[in-house]
Formats: structure tokens, sequence, C-alpha cells
């Protein structure tokens, strides 16, 4: 694939062994097993965005799994093992490409995930700086709805719950895991009859946003008994089911 094929790089010794490179690393993790230290790798992260601890331990499974295809582990794995099994992940299940923009997740995750073994002394080297990613250049979306489709695809909705559900994301700005993570503590009746959204999006980015009154109305009626911190969307992600 052009543009994401990942590269070697020859770095000092120390980029790769670390300082005590003639010294065996010292433990620093009671993990004994691949799975084991991505889990620990996960609960290090679990200060962050919920949504990106998903796709790590997405990637990293996905990562230990093609490493375990390609015969090697975490301890034994050569540069040319992890280069094999992050070619794998450029591919997926239905033999179909992955994209450029996530492939480049991929290899920095994975990066991340092997400098963690290293600091925390589960291996004694790390490929990380070995592994370099060509600028993948950026494609602009092939396809946006203009404001007439919105409205239209909000109008043929079916009326109640899930028509307010593309209300509140389309005027609020939301991305569907903000939408999930949404909480009636998060919303703000305003005297003006509108609502107001207290949002944390990506990055754990805070910002507010305004809803409509002719919005916010039914959606602040559609709380019943439900405590402040119920979801107020928990229906989101079925919404591809239904």
């Amino acid at each position: 694939m052009v543009g994401t094929d990942p590269k070697v790089i020859t770095p000092e010794a120390t980029e790769v062994l670390g300082p005590d490179v003639h010294r065996l690393a010292t433990l620093h993790t009671n993990a004994r097993t691949d799975d084991e230290l991505l889990k620990v790798w996960l609960k290090s992260h679990a200060g962050g965005s919920p949504h990106t601890v998903r796709a790590y331990a997405r990637v990293g499974a996905r990562f230990l799994e093609a490493l375990a295809a390609a015969g090697g582990d975490l301890r034994r794995a050569t540069v040319e093992d992890v280069k094999t099994a992050l070619e794998e992940m450029q591919t997926k299940s239905d033999g179909s490409p992955v994209k450029p923009a996530t492939v480049n997740m991929h290899v920095a995750t994975v990066k991340s995930f092997l400098g963690f073994a290293h600091r925390a002394g589960f291996t004694r080297f790390n490929a990380a700086p070995l592994i370099k990613l060509n600028k993948a250049s950026r494609q602009p979306a092939r396809r946006i709805l203009c404001e007439l489709e919105v409205r239209e695809l909000i109008r043929h909705a079916n009326p109640g719950r899930y028509r307010l559900i593309l209300q509140v994301a389309y005027f609020g700005g939301l991305r569907v895991s903000e939408l999930v993570s949404l909480t009636w503590s998060q919303i703000i009746r305003r005297d003006s009859g509108e609502a107001q959204l207290s949002i944390v999006g990506k990055g754990d980015k805070a910002r507010e946003v305004l809803i409509p009154a002719a919005i916010a109305g039914p959606l602040l009626a559609s709380r019943g008994d439900a405590p402040a911190s119920a979801q107020v969307f928990a229906c989101v992600r079925n919404l591809g089911q239904s």
C-alpha cells in the first residue's frame, strides 16, 4: 500500500536496548504472558478516554494475534516479526485494505505498546524505534451530507427516540462516542428553553453546546425518573441492528 509501508531505520543502540545494554532489564511488572502485559498496559491508560482505551485494546490484541501467527511473541520478536505482523494488520478479515490513517494509528499504538514492554522490563529488545511509517497523504471526505440531506434524514427517521438521537447529534455536533457517554448530569435546562450540554470530547477536551428549545423540550421530557448518572441514549450502540 503506497505511503503506508513500515520502514526499518537504524537508531543508536541505546535507543533500542537502553543505556544498560549489557545488563538484563529489571522486571517492573508481574505479567508473565503477552496477554497479561497487554492488560497491564491498558490499565496504565485507564485515566484516558474510554474510546482510546478500547481502540488500544483492539489493536493490541490484533497485534499479538498477528505476531503469534508469524511465529513470535513479545520476548522473542525480531524487527522482521514486528514488521510482518504490522503488514498483516494492513488487511481486513474480508481481504480489503485498511485505510492509511488507520494503518498509522495501528503502528503508533504498537510502537507505544512495544516501548512500554521494554520500559517495564518485560523485553530486553525494543523494536519500536526501528519502525517508521511513511507519512500518508490526507484524503478529504469523499461524501459529506449537505444541510438539506441531513434534515431529510432526520425527517424520515422513526418518530420519538431515534429521531431525537439524530437531532441532538446534528444540532450538537456530537460524535457517536459522545452520544453514547452522554449522561443527564451533563445536560442543564436554560431559562430560554434551550438545553446546555457539557461535552467531554476527543482528547478529554471539554466544550459547551446549546440545543434549540424545540429539541431541548422533548429531550428533557424523555428523562422520566432516570438518575443523573444514567446514559441519555443508552440504545445508540444498537442503532445499526434495529
